[in-house]
């Protein structure tokens, strides 16, 4: 493990942490049913928190580009709301004429 991914999986505690002290009381039952899971198959909290530290990874990456791609879509509007449609925007590549 490097500095990163335990930087990562700390995140991920402390996030936690703060739902714990924010919630009202855990369901006792889930609770119950989640630790005979977990003392099932014990290794199940390492995974999870592996699965959680890749997805949220994923999700930031995805809002970057969707930024990205929202920056792009504003840049490229010359002509207003329509314009694309009329002929307004820009065009790439050759259009005979």
């Amino acid at each position: 493990m490097d500095r990163n991914d335990q930087q990562a999986i700390g995140n991920l505690f402390e996030k936690l942490a703060n739902v714990e002290r924010q919630t009202p009381p855990r369901d006792a039952e889930a609770e119950r049913f989640i630790n005979d899971q977990i003392a099932r198959q014990p290794g199940a909290p390492y995974y999870m928190a592996q699965t959680i530290v890749v997805q949220e990874q994923a999700l930031n990456a995805a809002q970057s580009r969707i930024e990205e791609l929202e920056q792009q879509a504003k840049q490229s509007a010359g002509g207003g709301l329509l314009g694309g449609l009329f002929g307004g925007g820009r065009r790439s590549g050759s259009v005979p004429r």
